[in-house]
């Protein structure tokens, strides 16, 4: 530390007994290597940390000496079988060495002077930096020995010069590696990096989220053998692997559990504009869908009901004349019992007319409504005392399933009523007879919304007309039986209680319809 500019001490020394001894002393310097150890704590590598602990060894700085490196030899005992060897060849090896040295300089230009020169011939070669210049310089006034030597000290100078910068691009490479991760865990949805051969590459924490693996169990595994809880879209998409170019590629997949997800494909080409690598994104656009397919729905819903409005006005009046021709008719004395019962059947079907109009008006125009709070146990139980009756006569039993625990909400109260008396009434046209009804009700969704379920046992409705039975004048019985408006107005009716209306299918091809009216919209009321 005295004495920075000495790379090396050495000097015979005596000790307290008079005896001498050679001592060599080279210092331990810190380098821009060592840091990765013996630098931050918090940078050393977690095995460190744990056998040394974080207290010692650490915080040093590059240039700064640790520690050094000491040899000794003791001088006399090495002295004394110097001198006893010396005498030893003196005597009989310097004889014998100086004909072996006689024969060595015979060969010694053929076999190692040539190779020599061959080496340091490479060595030139190799160095032409503006140390090799210089060293080819002196080389001038050196000999073959002198100069491999010095060729050999500049390609160690090199190799150390060459191991700090890989040692430095390695360390990048590192921080690079751990950024390029970090960007890819900070996106939500599962993104991936695939070989063509579907070996994974880079994983985001999304993509083990969703499918319930670790790092190092999918790192370097082929996506189409991982152990996933369910399957994963990609995987369906070979072809894309084995197809794709140098341009963005994306498709839509549905899997079997209904999810839907937009897949994009992002081709990564290699020195030669090759696809090595590829990096996939999924995004779950199952509630887009969903939420297009609403919007659709209300849209021709809206767009029907502004025809229907104008259909029923210019339909209403003439019925009304039609109607009111009937009475004058039906007052005349002579007209017979046969023309009496047409005038009957034409005002039977005039009625139907107007009824159909009415419902049309009623799906077109929303009425005000005038909601209070009221209990929906006690509304289901209404309608289901009005029908109760009709149903026994077709031998259909209806079952009611009410939760204690429904609290009041806020409704009005009649246009409800239509709903559940609509979707009982279809129940019943579905069994015909001998059938079961059921009506439920419950807190669902941790307790955010109150379910209402009513589910019979009819046969269900074909999968091709799921999508359509919400459309207006939509209807599967036959002609003159509905209007097709029943399911239609009732969707408006809950969408304007804030709630939803579904279809689902259950065990042994019941139908379910599902209301569910979220609580916090009637606190909002």
């Amino acid at each position: 530390q005295e004495n920075p500019e000495q790379d090396e001490w050495h000097e015979i020394v005596e000790d307290s007994e008079g005896r001498e001894t050679f001592m060599k002393f080279k210092p331990v310097v810190v380098s821009g290597s060592c840091l990765h150890c013996h630098g931050d704590p918090e940078d050393a590598p977690e095995k460190i940390i744990e056998i040394y602990g974080a207290n010692n060894g650490f915080y040093r700085s590059v240039g700064e000496v640790i520690g050094v490196v000491s040899v000794a030899l003791p001088v006399d005992i090495n002295l004394l079988k110097i001198k006893e060897v010396a005498i030893t060849v003196f005597m009989t090896v310097i004889p014998s060495f100086i004909f072996l040295f006689a024969i060595i300089s015979v060969f010694f230009n053929r076999v190692i002077s040539q190779n020599l020169k061959y080496i340091l011939k490479v060595f030139r070669k190799s160095l032409r930096d503006e140390r090799g210049r210089q060293l080819l310089e002196e080389s001038q006034s050196l000999d073959e020995i002198e100069e491999l030597n010095e060729a050999a000290v500049t390609i160690a100078e090199h190799l150390q010069k060459n191991r700090s910068t890989l040692e430095r691009y390695a360390h990048q490479l590192y921080q690079s590696k751990e950024l390029l991760q970090s960007v890819f865990d900070g996106i939500s949805d599962p993104v991936v990096l695939l070989s063509r051969a579907g070996t994974l590459k880079i994983v985001n924490k999304a993509f083990l989220q969703s499918y319930g693996l670790d790092l190092e169990m999918s790192i370097d595994s082929n996506i189409y053998d991982l152990p996933t809880s369910h399957i994963c879209p990609i995987v369906i998409c070979r072809d894309v692997f084995e197809n794709i170019g140098d341009a963005p590629v994306s498709r839509e997949v549905t899997l079997a559990t209904g999810e839907i997800y937009q897949l994009f494909f992002y081709p990564v080409t290699d020195e030669q504009s090759k696809t090595s690598n590829i990096v996939c994104y999924m995004k779950d656009i199952t509630e887009e869908k969903q939420l297009e397919l609403k919007i659709q729905h209300t849209e021709k819903i809206v767009s029907m009901g502004q025809v229907a409005a104008g259909v029923a006005h210019e339909i209403n009046n003439p019925l009304g004349v039609i109607l009111c021709h009937i009475d004058f008719v039906r007052d005349d004395e002579n007209l017979s019992e046969e023309s009496k019962s047409d005038l009957a059947i034409i005002e039977k079907h005039v009625g139907n007319c107007k009824r159909i109009i009415a419902d049309l008006l009623r799906f077109s125009r929303p009425t005000s409504e005038s909601k209070e709070e009221y209990s929906l146990n006690d509304l289901v139980g209404e309608v289901v005392g009005m029908v109760i009756g009709q149903f026994d006569t077709k031998k259909i039993d209806i079952t009611t399933e009410l939760a204690p625990n429904i609290p009041s909400i806020s409704m009005d109260v009649d246009r409800f009523k239509q709903v559940v008396l609509n979707l009982l009434l279809n129940s019943g046209h579905a069994i015909a007879e001998n059938g079961h009804i059921v009506l439920r009700t419950y807190l669902g969704m941790g307790e955010e919304c109150i379910v209402l379920e009513v589910e019979d046992d009819g046969g269900g409705i074909h999968p091709d007309l799921e999508e359509k039975i919400f459309e207006p004048f939509f209807t599967t019985k036959e002609p003159g039986e509905g209007t097709g408006l029943g399911l239609s107005v009732s969707y408006g009716i809950i969408s304007n209680h804030g709630g939803t209306i579904q279809l689902e299918r259950r065990d042994n091809d019941q139908t379910c319809f599902v209301i569910r009216i979220p609580m916090e919209e009637n606190l909002n009321d």
